[in-house]
């Protein structure tokens, strides 16, 4: 018998094991078909994660680029766990949410082309602080005012900015695409792209005259064409999501919808990540390169922005490049000293004024994105290492080169098929320090996951007619090794890049010819973009400060100038006496660096700068030299009110601004400190007020709105306060001394307020007043200012409450029925409220949480009761009430 079972058993168990034996291969190549698959449609990120974490059930959200739309529409259908989050048809994307575990049932369909899971976007940084002069942006707004982005419309792609901002007043788009939570973030940005300057003359924005609309980035694709097609020519994106070093569903999205709006600009922020690495792709682990945050930067048609401090310098975490295949990223950078957000808006503003520049110049038509692109690439200053790099693309943003280059119409488009090429020419004159052109495509999108992005292959060659000699384009070496990338450029064929660019020192004059040639174009033909530019010799220009510019005194400024002299010292003076006199502020100034910081004297003053190289003496336009009044309103009455604010000496005048339409506007000029303004004259809320010197303004005040200075009509505050020797202490003061002849104090009594002291005015605008004639419950006080022409202005009362020698208080007694009762304690220790009729039934039970409580007898019959009060510790109060 146990024989038998031993055997049965043994039997049993080498079957189970053959069992187990036969069917393990099958499972292990349905788990090695499922990890095959995925590692050629899941995104490298999601690749990795689906290797550790096949048991997730959690949901999450993902992004799938199918072969056809609407088979799997259908095909999901099967699936009740997953729900379609949104369609971006052009490419075929879907935005999904499932469970991750039903990620290897969809991925073995052929309808399925990459998925990746979807990123949470996070705003990349910023404090607030712009300097609009690093970049050239406010040489641009005094010297071209007239380019301001007008009428343009620029789209802001995060959280929601302030509908209420008075910067953006009268040019916000409404937009069904926007996010639900408003952000001081995204009102920065929009400040920076688009404010009015109604603020303050630093909230006044690249494109001023700009219109914003929203769209949210919890959408990380692009929005639907009809979006851009309002038409919005700028999108600005300051956000990131994890670093991601391939080419993406997002990626294609926005390389396609380029295509389909050839003429919208698509500017991003390249990240805060510069101290990374990525965990994929080519530049895996390789610290401080190829960190750009979310595979939408990884677009060609687009700008990525770093960001650099006030001098240039590229900030350590601003994110670098390359892109996942060698490209370069970021494109340009600009000031941003707490992160690429504020970088990133700066470009749009830009790229916005130079789609108004274009159209202004060009009969209404609108430019490409690849003009407008290879326009602020091409006249970008050159910094970091010399060259393009990984850290700071084609350079730092110079809005006046840019905006120049579309004036002067220095740029050239034109179409090339394959094995086709194009010829331009141009003449370069004499005296020319450097030359540099740029060339920019808008590209095809490559396939999703692509090991390379770029699809049409174009090529840029320079020649100089006279002599044949050629030139081609810069190439970064971007093999993956930090030795390798941070090598100089060389001048050989480009196979990566949608841009090219060309450069030559001192060229010879003549002609010279820009040759563009189709290497590789699969299909069709492909248009181009072409800037170019020339640096005259031994020329200064000064970039900041220039006409209308503030400084402020005994403040270090960075003073700005581009030259192009082979001698790199000079000699810096400054003027407040209109030139008559000038005093040195340095005798060696390298004037190669292109700023000099300056620290200005303790004047209110109009002021000069003089920089002197090579003997010839540069001027500066006429510029201020002042500080920021605080202006105050004296008081806000029904029918006016006053703004008053402190004596300029050096003033000539005061203008005063009010903001009537979308901007502020001169209202009033006086030589007065003050200024009465009836409402029915100036319905306008908000105020500035400039001091004037001369022909010239200084810089303005903060803009306020009159109504929420805590003026009231002539009382600024009325304060009551019991002391400790149980007197009230009255403290009051004037908004200000206009008309003003007494002030008299009074007190309510039986039968009104009665006067407890009245004051001549003499000077100024504080007075307080001690009461030692209280009584127990309720002391109300105001004052009435009494004016020179017989009007008597009352303040707001002021209430004390009084309940010493009774530890409680009931008043009024006797009390009207249809109000309340007050009851005071002299502590704030809990009391119960107990109210009895003289049959001695309670009728009424409250604690005492108000100081004082107000006790509602409405319901109670008229009458005489017994209230009884109770502390805590058992001790009562108790007297007669009558109501009637």
């Amino acid at each position: 018998m146990n024989l038998t079972l031993c055997i049965t058993k043994r039997s049993y168990i080498l079957s189970l094991r053959f069992i187990l034996i036969f069917l393990l291969p099958l499972n292990y190549l349905h788990a090695q078909k499922i990890t095959e698959q995925a590692t050629r449609k899941f995104s490298p990120a999601l690749n990795s994660k689906f290797a550790t974490d096949k048991s997730d059930k959690k949901t999450s959200a993902f992004t799938v680029v199918v072969t056809d739309i609407d088979s799997f529409s259908k095909k999901i259908n099967d699936y009740k766990e997953v729900k379609i989050l949104g369609v971006y048809a052009p490419v075929k994307i879907f935005i999904i949410s499932c469970p991750f575990t039903t990620l290897g049932k969809l991925i073995q369909t052929d309808l399925v082309k990459w998925i990746d899971e979807k990123q949470m976007a996070s705003e990349e940084l910023l404090s607030g602080f712009v300097d609009y002069s690093a970049n050239k942006v406010s040489t641009i707004q005094n010297r071209y005012p007239q380019f301001n982005g007008n009428n343009l419309i620029v789209s802001i792609k995060e959280q929601l900015f302030d509908s209420t901002d008075i910067d953006f007043k009268g040019r916000i788009i409404p937009s069904t695409y926007s996010a639900p939570a408003t952000t001081s973030h995204a009102s920065l940005i929009a400040t920076i792209i688009a404010g009015g300057g109604n603020a303050w003359y630093n909230t006044k924005g690249a494109a001023w005259k700009a219109n914003i609309m929203a769209a949210s980035f919890s959408n990380l694709l692009p929005e639907p064409n009809s979006f851009y097609q309002t038409p919005v020519l700028t999108q600005n994106h300051s956000y990131g999501t994890a670093i991601e070093s391939y080419y993406g569903a997002e990626a294609v999205a926005y390389d396609a919808s380029v295509i389909l709006n050839p003429s919208t600009v698509h500017i991003f922020s390249a990240g805060n990540s510069g101290n990374s690495s990525s965990t994929t792709g080519l530049y895996a682990n390789i610290n401080g390169y190829s960190n750009l945050t979310g595979n939408f930067k990884q677009a060609k048609n687009i700008i990525t922005v770093g960001h650099s401090d006030s001098i240039g310098i590229i900030l350590t975490p601003s994110s670098k490049g390359p892109a996942y295949d060698g490209r370069v990223k970021p494109e340009l950078v600009a000031f941003g000293e707490d992160g690429s957000s504020g970088a990133a808006a700066l470009v749009s503003g830009v790229a916005t004024v130079l789609h108004q520049a274009y159209r202004e110049t060009n009969n209404n038509t609108t430019a490409s994105a690849s003009l407008i692109k290879a326009v602020l690439l091409n006249s970008a200053d050159d910094v970091d290492s010399p060259g393009i790099d990984f850290r700071s693309g084609y350079g730092s943003l110079n809005a006046v080169n840019a905006l120049n280059t579309v004036i002067q119409k220095n740029y050239i488009t034109g179409s090339v098929a394959n094995n086709q090429q194009q010829s331009f020419i141009i003449t370069v004159p004499s005296g020319i320090k450097k030359l540099k052109t740029t060339l920019t495509w808008t590209d095809v999108p490559a396939t999703t996951g692509a090991g390379k992005a770029l699809v049409n292959d174009l090529d840029l060659e320079l020649r100089h007619t006279p002599t044949s000699t050629t030139w081609l384009p810069w190439v970064l070496n971007h093999n993956p090794s930090i030795a390798s990338l941070e090598e100089l450029p060389v001048r050989k064929k480009d196979t990566l890049n949608t841009n090219e660019q060309i450069t030559i020192d001192d060229p010879l004059p003549g002609d010279y010819q820009i040759v563009v040639k189709g290497s590789a174009i699969p299909q069709g033909t492909q248009a181009f973009a072409i800037a170019y530019q020339f640096d005259t010799l031994n020329r200064f220009n000064w970039q900041f400060p220039v006409s209308n510019d503030y400084l402020f005194s005994s403040n270090t400024h960075i003073l700005r100038f581009q030259s192009t002299y082979s001698n790199n010292n000079g000699s810096l003076e400054f003027s407040i006496d209109n030139g008559t006199s000038w005093q040195n502020i340095s005798s060696s100034v390298d004037v190669s660096k292109g700023y000099y910081k300056w620290n200005t004297p303790n004047v209110f003053s109009k002021a000069l700068l003089c920089f002197t190289v090579n003997g010839i003496r540069h001027v500066s336009d006429t510029f201020t030299i002042s500080r920021r009044i605080v202006p105050a309103v004296g008081f806000n009455c029904k029918d006016s009110f006053l703004l008053v604010w402190p004596k300029i000496n050096e003033a000539t005048g005061y203008s005063i601004a009010s903001l009537a339409t979308n901007y502020m506007t001169s209202f009033k000029t006086t030589t007065d400190t003050s200024l009465l303004v009836a409402k029915t004259v100036s319905p306008a809320k908000y105020y500035n007020v400039t001091p004037l010197l001369k022909n010239n303004s200084a810089v303005a005040s903060y803009t306020f709105n009159y109504e929420t200075q805590g003026s009231d009509c002539y009382a600024k505050s009325f304060l009551a306060d019991i002391t400790l020797n149980n007197r009230v202490l009255l403290r009051f003061e004037l908004g200000t001394s206009y008309l003003v002849k007494a002030i008299r104090l009074e007190k309510l009594a039986g039968n009104g307020f009665v006067k407890l002291n009245e004051q001549n005015f003499l000077n100024g605008l504080s007075f307080t007043y001690t009461d030692s004639t209280l009584i127990n419950g309720t002391n109300t006080y105001r004052v009435a200012i009494v004016l020179t022409d017989g009007r008597i202005i009352y303040s707001t009362n002021a209430t004390v409450y009084y309940a010493k020698g009774n530890a409680v208080t009931v008043y009024p007694n006797p009390a009207v029925i249809t109000e309340p009762v007050h009851v005071l304690s002299d502590t704030r220790e809990e009391y119960v409220f107990e109210l009895f009729d003289l049959s001695g039934r309670l009728v009424l039970r409250e604690k005492l949480i108000g100081y004082p409580q107000l006790i509602n007898v409405q319901k109670l019959q008229k009458g005489f009761y017994i209230y009884r009060v109770t502390n805590s510790s058992g001790k009562k109060t108790s007297g007669k009430l009558i109501l009637h």
